[in-house]
């Protein structure tokens, strides 16, 4: 029932059983809605009955005779309650509905809420990935121009050490550590023009 929703809607939140609270709601307004299309026609063919039957007996313009009830009168007791009777039904359905609406809207909020705060920390949590993948891609080229320098000194001390042995005045570790800084800085700024173009690529 309405009721029994209300009470679980008050609850704790719950994003899954918010939205099976929510399947629940929609499935009670539809039968609610149903119900109240059923009964409409009924409620509105009675009161027009009534109303018929009002004016029918003002035109026998009655008149009272001591101890005796009139037409009038009769018609007031039997029908009158049977149709504040039908005229509270069908308040008490327009205030279902009307509850139900209020409930449903409170719990869009909530599952809506509750979406934004799963969506936050999920956007939050890929920063933090891609804040670790910078920090790792940055420290990974470090890595790697240190390496690829150390293995291009070390092939440059070849023909550095032959022309030592021609040119007994040039020292070639002297001169591999002179060009070491100008191996370091190519080879970064050849791996960063490489990731450019490959993002741009992408």
């Amino acid at each position: 029932t309405a009721a029994d929703l209300a009470h679980q809607l008050a609850e704790d939140a719950d994003p899954d059983a918010d939205r099976l609270l929510l399947d629940r709601l929609a499935a009670v307004a539809g039968e609610t809605e149903a119900l109240i299309s059923r009964t409409n026609f009924r409620f509105d063919a009675a009161a027009a009955y009534h109303r018929l039957v009002r004016e029918r007996i003002e035109q026998l313009r009655e008149q009272h005779i001591e101890g005796l009830l009139t037409l009038g009168e009769f018609m007031q007791r039997r029908l009158d309650p049977a149709m504040r009777t039908c005229d509270a039904v069908a308040e008490r359905q327009r205030a279902a509905i009307a509850r139900i609406a209020r409930m449903t809207q409170m719990l869009n909020t909530r599952v809506e809420v509750a979406a934004e705060a799963t969506s936050a920390a999920l956007l939050a949590s890929m920063d933090r990935r891609a804040g670790a993948q910078l920090r790792l891609q940055q420290a990974v080229e470090g890595l790697s121009t240190v390496a690829i320098a150390y293995y291009t000194v070390g092939l440059m001390e070849l023909p550095l050490k032959g022309l030592e042995r021609i040119w007994t005045q040039f020292d070639a570790t002297l001169g591999a550590g002179l060009l070491t800084p100008f191996v370091l800085a190519g080879v970064w700024l050849g791996l960063r023009a490489w990731r450019e173009q490959f993002v741009d690529e992408g």
